[in-house]
């Protein structure tokens, strides 16, 4: 086996431009299909995060300022399950507007900060600048609340302490009420980046799995803000900082209850927002996006598919033949044809990786100086797999394509005829 890695290494230093040529175009194939894989999959990109709560019975809907039934702010998942007929705590899922300020600003919404239950920030993780997302974040013990943020005016850094203020209105039991100030300290734990999505909601636009996301670009340019606040729920309600309901939200409920109770539920939603969907059509719309965008996708991806495969015959087979007279000596020096396919096998396994390095190389690189960053590109077990079958593939010809052509030859015959 030595001998013929050995073999196998010769051939590759034999025939150089031809080599280099072969692993460059089998690279520029490589790349190709990592993009069109990437396109592939971005098209669950917003899908997959939440498929539990999108394939369940219930509703997606838009709880800004609601108030429940009872006439009192959402402030937690606890007010909605209460409420609503089998809908546990843990099957609602949503955001709260979070009632912080600058110090000495009497504004209730003086800073524009969302904080988000577990499921939620747990399942998205938006592209970081530096530091951790919510998820990441361990509890210290610290009474400075951990804090991401999205700063326009870049002077934020992390591991800041900020003092801002929380503002709650207190009725004692005559009615009568006063504003209620507490400072309080927050510590940047990350930063997100400028091309970073998070969960937001941006109206029913498309009725589809895209309303659930929008980047901080976009939400801090459309609400006329400088900085945004993300923090966890618990955070806030560990700390007893008001906040209520703000965009989104995912309400599970028993597929097991009555169409009475379900009914029910319909009412007590419509009294709580009217900005709302049926899981069902939420996840149908979702599903008939993604058909729609891999439709489009297809035809380039069987091209590219169809393309592998004529470049991995034409390959083999130039090399094959622009080493058939050395099989012939081989075989005359005591190897059989066997151990020719096996030379052929290995020579196309150094070939193949090399390609496969050169590509990803390149595209990292790439990647890191910002040339795709108007791309799709993503990197996903997927490719990995796709990468792995067009290898295989390679191999496979590699190791057939000498016994097709030298099988009804002598090594005379082959030798004279050369």
């Amino acid at each position: 086996m030595k001998n013929i890695c050995k073999l196998s290494l010769k051939m590759l230093k034999r025939n150089k431009l031809l080599n280099i040529y072969i692993i460059i175009q089998m690279a520029i194939v490589f790349a190709m299909t990592i993009f069109m894989v990437s396109s592939l999959t971005s098209r669950y990109h917003y899908y997959l995060p939440f498929k539990k709560f999108i394939e369940s019975d219930g509703y997606f809907c838009n709880l800004t300022s609601a108030t429940t039934v009872l006439g009192k702010y959402v402030q937690c998942s606890s007010d909605i399950s209460e409420a609503v007929y089998g809908a546990e705590e843990s099957n609602v899922q949503a955001s709260y507007r979070v009632n912080l300020s600058n110090i000495h600003e009497d504004n209730m919404y003086a800073l524009f900060s969302y904080s988000y239950d577990e499921e939620i920030y747990n399942n998205w993780i938006p592209d970081m600048q530096e530091g951790n997302w919510l998820s990441d974040i361990k509890n210290s013990g610290s009474e400075e609340i951990p804090v991401v943020v999205y700063d326009t005016t870049h002077s934020m850094k992390l591991g800041d302490v900020l003092e801002k203020q929380s503002i709650d209105y207190i009725e004692d039991d005559q009615g009568n009420g006063k504003n209620e100030v507490k400072k309080i300290k927050l510590r940047i734990d990350g930063i997100l980046s400028d091309d970073a999505e998070i969960v937001h909601y941006n109206e029913l636009e498309y009725g589809d799995c895209r309303d659930i996301f929008s980047t901080v670009k976009d939400i801090t340019e459309r609400e006329g803000y400088e900085t945004l606040y993300l923090f966890r729920s618990q955070d806030i309600h560990s700390a007893d900082i008001f906040c209520m309901s703000s965009g989104i939200a995912f309400i599970n409920t028993n597929c097991n209850i009555s169409d009475e109770l379900k009914n029910e539920n319909q009412t007590i939603i419509i009294g709580i927002t009217e900005d709302f969907m049926e899981l069902k059509d939420f996840q149908k719309n979702s599903q008939k996006y993604i058909t729609d965008e891999i439709k489009k996708i297809m035809p380039i991806f069987l091209c590219i598919l169809l393309l592998t495969i004529i470049i991995t015959i034409s390959v083999n087979a130039i090399t094959t033949y622009k080493e058939v007279t050395n099989y012939a000596l081989y075989y005359i020096c005591g190897l059989t044809w066997k151990m020719a396919m096996l030379i052929s096998l290995i020579h196309a396994a150094f070939q193949t990786l090399l390609a496969l390095f050169t590509a990803v190389i390149s595209m990292l690189v790439c990647y890191f100086i910002n040339i795709f960053s108007n791309t799709v590109l993503e990197f996903h077990p997927l490719q990995i797999l796709v990468c792995l079958a067009m290898i295989i593939m390679n191999m496979i010809f590699a190791f057939i394509m000498p016994y097709i052509i030298i099988r009804n030859s002598t090594p005379r015959e082959i030798l004279t005829s050369n």
